[in-house]
């Protein structure tokens, strides 16, 4: 039976050291130029296995096509006594046979390295193989299987560097493959120590990134990756979170191609207006020490979804990234591209996965009949989100941000897998006069100290961001006719009188159907900004003849029996 390891959830010497063990052939894959060895970091990969053959008293010969056949001598190990005649010119199914030659020669047993084997090999997915690949795959084969040779003591190694040897080799009996993963979190805090105490380019830190925080924020990147920036890091520009998360994202953007869009933006939850009980969810979390979280995020269009969205990145130290459509017309690809999507983020430590429209497509309610649903790819991989929020808490550092603007829309099973909280639109005076000043700053609008919020006290109904801007936008003209650069609270106040809010029945009942499916009743706009100091903040007008304004809870049955009224009527 082939045997197949990941090399970093346990000591290279140890994994290198069974496979000498029990096989003759051992197949290095994945990340072969990045490992973490003895306390040395991007060590050359031969030496590790030639440090280990000189413990077996085993000395290293290297070949590979570029370079012939050579010797590779570790500390304290030993040389080959007769090196083969090898050049790089020479035939590989040759050069190969005059090296198993020369092994046999020696007298003792020896380490073959073979090095981009994959340019050797067949490769898998590759349309055919040529007769050289495929005598030099029946070379490795028949000693691999064959018990004289194992006998003998001899080993071989061949390390994979950018493709896919063919799994006919890889499943033979006689054949350990190892994978060379990205580092883990203990591989990159180690490293990240000996960088921050090292002589000639040691790695300096800003105050709020410690050693910890950086390894888990690196995850998914390369020793190789991490060790590039210290370069770059001084006593007086020392390396920064958003430094980091800008490498890691391109390192994703790398390896996901379309399947993923990263996000390349950065925004706090102080650059949030309202939505206190998302903020309040979040930080408990992660006070708790939780992130990875599974979360559903529901209400009206231009609440804020989007936009608390990356905030919730922030907090996390995660990278935000949305799911495009994995959907091909070719079978199975749709269920590859998606399997592909969670090995990448999964791979990249701290990650936010966002799914837009998410009641629009993957997280649907499932048809009526199933029938209906039979051609449809859409049950496979819904069962495959389904199978990564099964609990808050997984061992991935991943986290799953789902967005709707319906959540009745949402698949029954998916709901009660994350945690649904509503984003209902800017209700206290406060809240939609810090929307407005937000807004006013990125738009580089120049508003007199307190307009917004004296306005803002002077309009009672329901309005979302999208409408501020709108409002923002009307009031902007306001104190241009008045020969004005400053926008004053009578601009606003104008324009709110002359702006039509429209906030219908179909944006309520998506407001309704947030707050129904919301679990526990602290985490309600309203219980969540009392809990914050925000005195103020009444709930929607719609609202409140759902809720009991002494405790804040909602009553559910009632709710839901005018939600049915609300869809009976078409909304």
């Amino acid at each position: 039976m082939a045997d197949h390891k990941t090399l970093r959830t346990q000591n290279i010497s140890d994994a290198l050291e069974d496979a000498f063990k029990n096989n003759n052939l051992v197949v290095l894959t994945g990340n072969t130029d990045d490992i973490f060895f003895n306390g040395e970091t991007n060590t050359r990969i031969e030496l590790v296995l030639a440090s280990k053959a000189a413990e077996h008293g085993m000395p290293t010969v290297r070949y590979s096509l570029a370079g012939g056949a050579s010797a590779v001598v570790a500390q304290e190990g030993l040389a080959v006594r007769r090196l083969p005649q090898v050049a790089p010119e020479d035939s590989p199914t040759i050069s190969i046979d005059e090296i198993f030659q020369a092994m046999e020669q020696e007298g003792r047993p020896c380490l073959l390295v073979v090095d981009w084997a994959d340019g050797l090999l067949p490769c898998s997915g590759a349309n055919a193989s040529t007769y050289e690949t495929s005598r030099i795959m029946e070379q490795f084969e028949s000693r691999a299987v064959n018990y004289e040779f194992q006998a003998s003591g001899h080993r071989i190694v061949l390390i994979s560097r950018a493709g896919s040897i063919d799994q006919r080799l890889l499943a033979m009996d006689g054949v350990a493959t190892i994978d060379v993963s990205l580092p883990g979190e203990t591989e990159r805090r180690g490293a990240i120590e000996r960088w921050l105490i090292h002589q000639e380019h040691p790695l300096f830190l800003e105050g709020s990134l410690a050693p910890d925080r950086l390894a888990r924020a690196a995850g998914g990147m390369s020793l190789d990756s991490i060790s590039r920036m210290r370069y770059s890091s001084t006593a007086d520009k020392p390396l920064t979170m958003k430094t980091v998360l800008a490498e890691k994202r391109k390192v994703i953007a790398r390896l996901a191609g379309d399947s993923l869009l990263v996000l390349d933006e950065a925004r706090t939850f102080d650059e949030v207006a309202g939505l206190h009980n998302v903020k309040a969810y979040v930080n408990n979390q992660i006070g708790i020490g939780e992130t990875s979280l599974r979360l559903i995020l529901a209400g009206p269009p231009g609440t804020g979804k989007n936009t608390v969205a990356i905030a919730i990145a922030h907090a996390l130290d995660a990278v935000p990234v949305l799911l495009q459509s994995p959907l091909s017309k070719w079978v199975g690809e749709s269920e590859q591209n998606m399997a592909n999507v969670f090995k990448i983020v999964e791979s990249c430590g701290r990650v936010l996965l966002i799914i837009d429209e998410a009641d629009q497509g993957l997280l649907s309610k499932r048809a009526d009949s199933a029938t209906s649903e039979s051609s449809s790819v859409y049950p496979s991989l819904r069962g495959m989100i389904m199978s990564k929020t099964g609990d808050t808490g997984a061992p991935s550092e991943l986290s799953i941000l789902a967005l709707t603007n319906n959540p009745g829309g949402l698949d029954a099973a998916i709901r009660s897998r994350m945690i649904v909280l509503p984003v209902l639109e800017a209700s206290s005076p406060g809240d939609r006069a810090h929307i407005m000043e937000l807004k006013a700053t990125e738009k580089g609008v120049t508003l007199e100290n307190g307009a917004a919020h004296a306005a803002s006290t002077t309009f009672g109904q329901p309005i979302d961001g999208r409408q501020i801007q709108l409002i923002l936008n009307s009031a902007r003209v306001s104190a241009h006719r008045r020969g004005s650069a400053t926008v004053v609270a009578s601009d606003i106040e104008h324009a709110l009188k002359r702006t039509h809010c429209v906030f219908g029945l179909t944006e309520q009942k998506a407001s309704m159907e947030a707050v129904l499916f919301t679990l526990p009743d602290d985490y309600m706009p309203w219980t969540a900004a009392w809990r914050a100091g925000i005195t103020d903040y009444v709930p929607p007008t719609y609202l409140l003849p759902f809720i009991d304004m002494g405790t804040g809870d909602v009553d559910r049955d009632k709710l839901h029996t005018h939600i049915l009224d609300l869809r009976q009527a078409g909304y």
